[in-house]
């Protein structure tokens, strides 16, 4: 009798063959939370998950959905506590956690650490 194989030929991220721009454009869409989520399927969903111009768009988008600071696309524009490394990607765990405060200082948003109120 012959044993049927389970192994398969498909890689666990065969979806990560599509072009990243088209990856960028659907996690625009599908938001920080699915963003967060793919990026533990592999290490190329990791590195596209990751990327800069992704974690600026959902930044801004999240800054809208909040309206508690006005929306910056500047990350010159924002200070960071001690010990963060200024991204957008941190910018957006401060905004989702509600830990920026909408403190003004000469143009700049300091990314202060406080619940917001």
């Amino acid at each position: 009798m012959h044993k049927l194989s389970t192994k398969t030929n498909h890689h666990p991220c065969a979806a990560a063959n599509l072009p990243t721009e088209i990856w960028l454009q659907i996690l625009v869409v599908a938001g920080i939370k699915s963003t967060a989520v793919m990026r533990l399927v592999c290490e190329t969903l990791n590195r596209i998950g990751s990327d800069e111009w992704l974690w600026k768009q959902l930044a801004i988008e999240l800054q809208n959905k909040k309206k508690r600071i006005p929306p910056r696309t500047d990350i010159g524009q924002v200070s960071f506590p001690s010990g963060v490394t200024p991204s957008w990607f941190e910018f957006c765990k401060l905004l989702a956690k509600g830990k920026i405060l909408s403190c003004l200082h000469r143009n700049k948003i300091l990314a202060c650490i406080g619940q917001v109120g």
